[in-house]
């Protein structure tokens, strides 16, 4: 699940970045490289998060102490 948020927050990463108009500095090119980096990023560890958040449920056994009787 975390390689699949990775892929997901990194190829929304390319698409903004083939989306976007071209850098006018040398300067605007990093500024803009860390920004939809960071963001990308940011949304790899959130979506990581939420998808352990969403399965850690499904993942219990009987055995544990929500078993029941």
């Amino acid at each position: 699940m975390i390689g699949l948020a990775l892929l997901c927050g990194y190829s929304a990463a390319y698409y903004a970045w083939a989306h976007t108009a071209p850098p006018d500095t040398h300067n605007d090119y990093y500024e803009r490289m860390h920004l939809i980096y960071f963001g990308a990023t940011l949304a790899c560890i959130l979506s990581a998060a939420l998808s352990m958040i969403w399965l850690w449920p499904k993942q219990k056994t009987d055995s544990g102490s929500d078993a029941k009787v």
